[in-house]
């Protein structure tokens, strides 16, 4: 009897792991790596505590003026990458038509797929606003909306 129900459980704990389709790992980001990149911003902005995927390198990018902003870009090991756009105003976005208003905790945000595959969720916290852009290697299937909704969640 015992051994019926331990092998029931195994196969419970198999189908139940290995048949989800969503990308629900997340994974730390080290905020000291972050943080080191971005000297000299003169406004209180949040970063995100995990990703979907594990990052293998960031790289920083502010533009040559005194505008209050700058971008992170996130690499992984398999090809994927997450771009993060925050800035002290408004960030324009790139259509306001096919985006689906999403929850994300208590805030509203904006979620938008473009033609690429290219998969951008939009939002504003304490006056700065917020975009995320995630682009999957073409091999690569499995982020989503809800993938971007949980990194966004992680923000502090």
């Amino acid at each position: 009897m015992f051994r019926k129900i331990f092998v029931f459980v195994v196969i419970l704990v198999f189908f139940t792991t290995g048949c989800s389709n969503e990308n629900s790992d997340m994974y730390e980001v080290n905020r000291s790596d972050m943080t080191e990149k971005l000297v000299n911003i003169n406004f209180d902005y949040q970063l995100p505590a995990k990703l979907p995927f594990e990052v293998q390198s960031i790289q920083a990018n502010r533009p040559p003026t005194d505008q209050a902003m700058f971008s992170l870009a996130f690499y992984g090991p398999n090809g994927e990458y997450l771009f993060l756009d925050v800035s002290n105003s408004e960030i324009k976005r790139e259509s306001e038509n096919n985006m689906e208003e999403v929850k994300i905790g208590d805030k509203t945000g904006s979620y938008l797929e473009n033609d690429q595959g290219a998969k951008m969720l939009f939002w504003k916290s304490n006056g700065v606003s917020y975009q995320l852009s995630l682009k999957e290697a073409e091999e690569q299937q499995g982020y989503n909306k809800n993938d971007l909704i949980m990194v966004a969640e992680s923000f502090e």
